[in-house]
């Protein structure tokens, strides 16, 4: 267990944790592992601040449908977060993921878990 603090002086949190570096490090012998499924850091999306009709959260890499346009694999470039429809991929004809924000998209996967979903 790993958490990140910008104080400049640190907290004691007693003896689970040591500071090192500006991070506070798990220290004690249980184990998180335990609760809580491992992650593979390279799959972690960032939350996009927008939902599907479903109130699904949307994040960095879902791939979404579209009532109007079909598959889209949702990222981030450019300050913003953008939608990239599977029939427009040759053309990299991209749209603003916010101008779909009225719910006109389902979260049907991810890139990581459901790439055949852009084939």
């Amino acid at each position: 267990f790993v958490f990140r603090d910008t104080h400049r002086i640190a907290p004691n949190y007693g003896d689970d944790f040591a500071f090192e570096n500006g991070i506070y490090l798990d220290t004690s012998s249980h184990s998180f592992n335990e609760q809580f499924p491992e992650v593979d850091p390279e799959t972690v999306g960032q939350y996009t601040g927008v939902k599907d009709q479903t109130d699904n959260e949307i994040y960095e890499d879902d791939i979404l449908k579209s009532k109007y346009n079909g598959v889209a694999l949702t990222y981030y470039r450019r300050a913003g977060y953008w939608l990239l429809f599977k029939n427009d991929i040759a053309d990299k004809n991209e749209e603003l993921l916010l101008n779909y924000a009225g719910g006109t998209l389902t979260v049907l996967g991810n890139i990581h878990d459901d790439q055949d979903l852009l084939t």
